[in-house]
């Protein structure tokens, strides 16, 4: 499951953030919040290289968004249905967290919110930048069962699919509707309470 999104509320910082530390670094194509999501079509790294913008320059921002992030992000709060639903899906599954934020900010909010110990493990960005070889080492570590990805933007169902699990996209997370279903995710929810009938549905067969 992602983060960002899926459960914390982050887009404003986080896009803030991200774009801020864009023009520290002389960034100019990046430059509104539509720019910022249009990143998340597809892997962060690829469309940011599609921009002209070099590894070394990537690093540049990558390490100053984790400088800001570390401030702002501890505060943000989660979605109100958000300790619902990691309870229960932690009841009908081993879940874990799979995000681009980083793995101890993302343990401290749930710490914060009494919910560590809902979920296995955070495999943050810290741990590996990409999403698709997370999912793909989680996948091998539980080889014997179907593995499921929750995510909230078009890069999140199209890196679950590559890795080979079955992509469940969100629509109050980052990414709209319309965009998600561009990139055919095999479930769509609307909302939390759909999205846990499904799980409880697919624990009882």
């Amino acid at each position: 499951m992602d983060f960002d999104g899926v459960l914390a509320d982050s887009l404003t910082p986080f896009s803030t953030a991200f774009l801020d530390s864009c023009r520290d670094e002389g960034i100019t194509v990046l430059q509104t919040r539509n720019d910022f999501l249009a990143l998340f079509d597809g892997n962060l790294y690829e469309e940011l290289e599609r921009r002209g913008i070099s590894p070394d320059q990537q690093e540049a921002i990558l390490r100053r968004l984790a400088e800001r992030l570390s401030g702002i992000l501890p505060n943000v709060p989660l979605f109100p249905h958000a300790p619902t639903l990691l309870r229960t899906l932690s009841d009908l599954s081993t879940l874990y967290i799979v995000t681009s934020n980083r793995s101890d900010i993302v343990a401290s909010l749930l710490e914060r919110e009494g919910l560590r110990e809902a979920v296995r493990e955070v495999w943050g960005a810290d741990r590996e930048p990409r999403k698709v070889r997370k999912i793909q080492s989680l996948r091998q570590r539980h080889a014997d069962g179907a593995a499921y990805y929750v995510g909230d933007t078009a890069g999140d169902i199209r890196d679950a699919r590559t890795a080979g699990a079955i992509s469940i996209a969100v629509t109050w997370g980052w990414h709209d509707a319309e965009r998600l279903r561009a990139a055919r995710p095999a479930y769509l929810f609307e909302r939390p309470e759909a999205l846990l009938a499904f799980f409880r549905n697919m624990s009882s067969l």
